[in-house]
């Protein structure tokens, strides 16, 4: 597999940490990078991502109205399933408030959506030049503290970058794939998938609705 630099962000309230990997493989060096709103003692939670879960019951729905107007592509590549998946509660395995506090995965801020929602993951990431994807970083997402009245960070990469669903998919599977190589439990909060199929209506009705803690 080609070797590229990725780039994988969690955050919380003012809380920005990034890793940077030399690979999505299972042979991957990781390095670890702070921007300056970060503390250094605070620890690097490493998730990874994106596949539907066979089987995920569904329901029907519609765009929401109230989306804000979008450019072209954005309208152009929307995605509308005529069967929405509907996240199912406990299929996710949360971070309880005593593991948080053990962990510090939350950086003391009470999130109203999954980990996932807060992430982009190293092979997402990787779609794109490193140095482009770290501009990004800086000029879009540290300035506004990535406040969650947003939306979620993969889906402003996703927008900015102009990453087609074909390409997301194929990073997702393999980030997957490597997390599973590895033994880590995709049913975790800590290495959900992203759901494409989600993602890419959008909507962050539909987005927010999906990826909400509960």
């Amino acid at each position: 597999m080609k070797s590229v630099k990725k780039v994988f962000f969690i955050l919380g309230s003012v809380v920005v940490s990034l890793t940077l990997l030399s690979s999505c493989g299972d042979d991957a060096d990781t390095t670890k990078l702070t921007s300056d709103k970060v503390n250094p003692t605070t620890p690097i939670v490493t998730l990874s991502p994106s596949i539907n879960p066979k089987n995920t019951p569904t329901i029907t729905t519609t765009i929401s109205e109230s989306a804000p107007l979008e450019d072209d592509w954005v309208v152009t590549n929307r995605v509308i399933p005529s069967e929405i998946p509907t996240y199912v509660q406990g299929s996710i395995k949360v971070i309880t408030p005593a593991e948080d506090a053990k962990e510090a995965y939350m950086f003391s801020f009470s999130p109203a959506y999954r980990l996932a929602y807060y992430s982009l993951y190293a092979c997402v990431d990787g779609l794109v030049d490193s140095d482009k994807s770290y501009q990004w970083f800086q000029t879009e997402v540290e300035p506004t503290k990535f406040d969650e009245s947003n939306e979620m960070l993969v889906v402003s990469f996703i927008k900015y970058f102009k990453i087609p669903k074909s390409s997301f998919e194929k990073a997702v599977e393999t980030e997957m794939k490597r997390d599973i190589d590895l033994g880590n439990d995709v049913t975790n909060e800590e290495y959900e998938p992203y759901n494409a199929d989600i993602i890419y209506t959008f909507d962050n009705e539909i987005i927010n609705e999906y990826y909400r803690r509960r």
